[in-house]
């Protein structure tokens, strides 16, 4: 079987379990007017099959300095090449993903395939008049899969340690040592909002479903913290400290399903935030702080959820329906702004989304039938 682009070689195909009932949804308004993107905005990345991760892989470096890297760390570019021939919908496997290539004012770019390789094509997509172009690369970006950027922190993974230095340079980098840890396996860190904290979760391997949670102060250099939780499955994909909780993606192997967790270190109790973001390659989206939008694994709806408080509210239905297996991806446009691409059966179909003050459909893209 071969899995479609936006899977991680982390998370292995997986089926959902133990997901909390379904919200209530409601049904955005759409406005008419083109989207607009001034910079990306911050969100929380989940895998993908080109590496941009917070699910960290093993590097071999131990220098002291960030990671140098020619690529954006989320992978999306800030230009987009529309210079391209028109482009039509590609005739495509029911196993075909996406992956989030590019952003600029103007356009969004990704690639349509398996994991290995976009065999489908790579397009562009003119946002002020909705025509599709081609783009010359044909293979998914190569990016640094050794470290990741969140905010004012680079976190690097080293051979069961991670690094965390500031992002803007100027500063020193501070080397967690982990201990044991299974070698060789993507370690999933964040840095507290504050800066003063790296939480570490781990997958304690076999058929456990329990996933152990690490707290380390940056100054010290010391473990403040360690407990566990009850996972949805064996596997932990990203990690992201968002506000007062920390979101922990849960995974079983058997299957499309990945299970979105928030961690509260204070009571050590965890939720779900939302259905399933099996294929989500960054599944979590400021609304209004501390309300944040969860982009569902078929991109039909994102669930809000305010984080400080764990509260739910009523997730938003948007007019996408990618099959679960073959995930979305999404590309942080603005502080406000996304665009969700569409894997099989609607592959290239692309929603923008307004977030603030609440999710809303700004305009909805179809790739056009080729003509025969």
């Amino acid at each position: 079987m071969i899995r479609p682009l936006v899977l991680s070689v982390a998370l292995l195909p997986i089926a959902l379990a133990g997901c909390d009932k379904k919200p209530d949804v409601v049904a955005p308004k759409a406005s008419a007017s083109p989207p607009s993107a001034p910079p990306s905005s911050a969100s929380a990345v989940a895998p993908s099959a080109s590496g941009s991760a917070s699910a960290l892989a093993p590097a071999t470096s131990g220098s002291s300095a960030p990671p140098p890297r020619s690529s954006p760390p989320d992978g999306v570019a800030k230009d987009v090449d529309l210079s391209g021939e028109v482009a039509c919908a590609p005739k495509v496997s029911e196993m075909t993903g996406a992956v989030a290539t590019g952003s600029s004012e103007a356009a969004i770019s990704f690639c349509l395939g398996s994991e290995e390789r976009a065999q489908y094509g790579c397009y562009a997509l003119e946002l002020a008049t909705g025509t599709y172009k081609k783009l010359p690369k044909v293979n998914p970006p190569k990016v640094d899969a050794k470290a990741s950027t969140k905010g004012a922190h680079v976190i690097e993974a080293l051979d069961r340690a991670v690094r965390v230095c500031p992002s803007a340079g100027g500063g020193d980098c501070v080397t967690i040592e982990l201990g044991a840890y299974r070698r060789g396996a993507a370690i999933p860190a964040d840095v507290s909002p504050d800066g003063k904290k790296l939480v570490v979760v781990r997958d304690l391997g076999g058929s456990s479903q329990n996933h152990t949670v690490d707290i380390y102060d940056l100054a010290s250099k010391a473990r403040d913290k360690r407990t566990g939780i009850e996972g949805r499955g064996t596997l932990v994909g990203p990690v992201a400290w968002l506000g007062k909780r920390v979101m922990i993606v849960s995974c079983v192997e058997a299957g499309p399903g990945c299970t979105a967790l928030l961690w509260d270190p204070e009571t050590q109790k965890s939720t779900s935030a939302s259905g399933n973001v099996f294929g989500v390659d960054r599944p979590a989206h400021p609304v209004a702080p501390p309300v944040w939008g969860f982009v569902s694994g078929t991109g039909s709806e994102i669930g809000l959820v305010d984080v400080d408080t764990g509260a739910k509210k009523p997730s938003v239905a948007l007019p996408l329906a990618s099959d679960v297996q073959n995930g979305v991806a999404v590309i942080p446009r603005s502080p406000g702004q996304i665009a969700i691409v569409a894997g099989a059966p609607q592959a290239g179909a692309v929603a923008i989304v307004d977030l603030a003050p609440s999710p809303k459909l700004v305009k909805k893209y179809a790739m056009p039938a080729c003509k025969r």
